[in-house]
């Protein structure tokens, strides 16, 4: 998880055009209109996986370790079972304990200590300040308000502790968060970043319309590995998780023991 060194905060990514040479992992993508798709690594072409009816919030997906999908939608932070269509709220930002009111949360990062970070805008719109959420306890903490203006981050990744990417696709730009201050510096880029993900050891940035990066902040370069295609509609790319760093979540028992259980709505999809 930590892969990269906080060196990332003065780092400027030039952008080479090459030809996937190589396969990756398998990982999933989530467009703009709430489908989810899962891309084969070798073509990079998408399968849309699941249509989510009322989607259109959502703005960054996890993948689970039980082969689910955890997503930021709504200021909700929803686990959807692939396999039967289920949905499970596990967070709700709009209200108690991150404030009165609706939020507007945007993007996830696994964190090396397990637990879920993410940013939330204040139902006026002044306040940007990061969140933490621990799945196994039900503690959210409120993190530093974010000292970025305009904007909003479709994803987040932890590259080092309380050090966090942000991909900000409406400047072409990502940021990088310290969570503890806010203080946030930026990397331009020469496409519209939406997501994050790592896969055998390498950080990839995929842009708005599947553009497939790998990120090396060390050395200050971004290299395009290949487009992903299959996408069914218009709607522009908005995230993207490996299958092969998936997130360990509780499952909806668990949950309930720990006394989480008025947070959990669940239906099935039709």
């Amino acid at each position: 998880m930590n892969m990269l060194k906080s060196g990332a905060c003065t780092a400027v990514l030039a952008s080479v055009s090459v030809v996937a040479t190589a396969g990756i992992a398998d990982f999933y993508a989530a467009d703009a209109g709430g489908r989810i798709y899962r891309v084969d690594g070798d073509t990079l072409n998408a399968s849309l996986v699941i249509d989510l009816d009322n989607g259109f919030n959502l703005n960054d997906i996890l993948y689970l370790d039980d082969g689910s999908i955890l997503a930021n939608t709504n200021g909700l932070l929803v686990r959807f079972d692939l396999q039967t269509g289920e949905e499970s709220v596990i967070f709700s930002a709009n209200g108690p304990p991150v404030g009165s009111g609706f939020h507007f949360t945007s993007g996830l990062a696994a964190t090396s200590d397990g637990n879920v970070y993410f940013t939330a805008t204040t139902p006026n719109g002044q306040e940007r300040f990061g969140g933490e959420y621990n799945p196994h306890t039900g503690v959210y903490t409120r993190l530093a308000d974010i000292e970025s203006p305009g904007g909003l981050y479709f994803d987040h990744h932890e590259i080092a502790e309380n050090i966090y990417l942000g991909a900000d696709f409406q400047h072409n730009r990502i940021g990088v968060i310290n969570a503890l201050t806010g203080g946030t510096t930026f990397i331009d880029t020469a496409f519209g970043p939406v997501s994050f993900f790592e896969s055998n050891g390498t950080l990839f940035s995929m842009g708005r319309d599947g553009d497939l990066y790998t990120l090396d902040v060390e050395s200050g370069e971004s290299v395009l590995y290949g487009n992903v295609t299959g996408r069914v509609g218009i709607n522009a790319w908005i995230g993207a998780a490996s299958v092969s760093n998936p997130f360990a979540l509780p499952t909806p028992g668990t949950l309930s023991m720990l006394g989480l259980g008025s947070l959990m709505a669940t239906r099935r999809r039709r």
